[in-house]
């Protein structure tokens, strides 16, 4: 195998970097920090509590890209200095690869998940 396109920043931690040349950037399926509650537990809860902890998600999502992107950025420049070289996608064409991925990955979470995948990415997608 030459080179890969794969789950940004998860090449090393595979040591797929010792034995590929290339890597096709953008990344894709960055995790994230979903927190999921029921609706009605979500609506007993009284209001100050819900900002709470609808604002310590937010800062908790920005200390996390903070940390992804620094983490990406190292991995990069360590497979760079080690000879991969980035193929990087811009654009439509980078725009095509990340919604394939994406519908990829909905149809395994609908298809094992049935109306309750359906109904988390309309949820998560608004």
């Amino acid at each position: 195998m030459d080179g890969i396109i794969w789950v940004a920043g998860l090449i090393r931690d595979w040591g797929w970097h010792e034995v590929l040349k290339y890597r096709v950037e953008p990344g894709f399926y960055m995790g994230n920090n979903d927190i999921l509650v029921n609706k009605t537990s979500w609506d007993n809860l009284p209001t100050n509590l819900q900002k709470i902890l609808q604002d310590s998600e937010i800062e908790a999502e920005k200390i996390a890209e903070d940390r992804a992107a620094k983490h990406l950025a190292s991995e990069n420049a360590i497979m760079e200095k080690g000879g991969m070289q980035v193929i990087r996608l811009e654009g439509a064409e980078a725009k095509k690869l990340l919604d394939t991925a994406n519908s990829a990955l909905w149809g395994v979470v609908i298809e094992k998940s049935g109306d309750d995948g359906r109904k988390l990415k309309e949820m998560i997608s608004q």
